[in-house]
């Protein structure tokens, strides 16, 4: 299958990087300070136009929100993104039906009646499908509805969403690995995604594949804030980085244990310095070793 453009840039504050794939510590960052919130949307607004510049003319697009996070795209009917209120979604891949609607039919439907189509791309029915969550009330449970629901997903796909309201990041692939995807972190902690591993230049030697299968949440804890020189903040009680999550279903299921593991293995460069890791769904067999 063709390779789907896309490219997607969030800083640390937004996507943490799962331990492992951390380039290196920065500074922790003021979160009221207007200098280094200045130096995220030009660091965005760089690594987008480098992107731009590598992409073909005829097809290419952009979007960005809340100016720190930002995407890059070849618009195809495989490869698309949307902004609809505080969501942007960046989405390649093809999808036969989303759990509760099988898009086939409903478009075939849609055409015999002469009528418009439902939804006229997956990008659009992507932040559809997370829209769906919002009745959970914790994270865990939003999470965890995600997973049972990328499980039923029917199609190849790769895709990264953004709430800018909540400052949640999803990144998933499909379990057969059909799209591909990469991820990788710059030299200034922003995490980036691609399809295409020639658009992660800037994250070498930590750009390696997104694992099939996976899900990518990441969630800023903070619950409240007051800005000013003595600003304050409460935090929720998820800590950092982001998580990394298997919606692959385990044979061995339990009450509490209902997925695959996934597992890190680390890179080790000529000198044999850690640079990094790959990460990967675990095996039935070594899922039953552990245990």
């Amino acid at each position: 299958m063709a390779l789907h453009t896309f490219f997607f840039t969030a800083p640390e504050e937004l996507a943490r990087p799962p331990v492992g794939l951390e380039f290196k510590d920065l500074v922790h960052q003021d979160l009221f300070d207007a200098e280094a919130a200045a130096r995220h949307e030009a660091a965005c607004k760089r690594a987008m136009a480098g992107v731009m510049e590598q992409c073909d003319t005829r097809v290419r697009e952009k979007v960005s929100l809340d100016g720190h996070v930002g995407c890059v795209f070849e618009r195809s009917p495989y490869c698309h993104a949307v902004v609809r209120g505080h969501v942007c979604a960046v989405f390649a891949g093809e999808i036969a039906a989303w759990p509760g609607h099988d898009q086939v039919a409903e478009h075939h439907d849609a055409f015999v009646r002469g009528e418009p189509l439902p939804v006229e791309d997956d990008a659009t029915w992507l932040v559809q499908f997370y829209d769906s969550f919002s009745g959970h009330a914790s994270m865990d449970d939003v999470t965890e509805a995600a997973l049972r629901a990328l499980s039923r997903v029917q199609g190849s796909f790769a895709f990264v969403l953004y709430d800018s309201l909540t400052k949640r990041v999803w990144a998933a692939r499909d379990a057969e690995g059909v799209q591909p995807l990469f991820w990788g972190v710059t030299d200034d902690n922003r995490l980036v995604f691609g399809t295409h591993p020639s658009k992660l230049d800037g994250c070498n030697p930590t750009a390696t594949p997104f694992p099939a299968g996976t899900l990518y949440a990441s969630h800023d804890p903070t619950l409240c804030h007051s800005p000013g020189f003595k600003g304050w903040v409460i935090r929720g009680e998820h800590p950092l980085p982001g998580h990394l999550l298997s919606f692959v279903p385990s044979k061995v299921q339990t009450a509490t244990h209902h997925w695959r593991g996934v597992k890190a293995v680390p890179r080790i460069d000529a000198e044999g310095h850690i640079c990094g890791a790959v990460y990967r769904v675990a095996s039935e067999r070594g899922l039953a070793q552990e245990s």
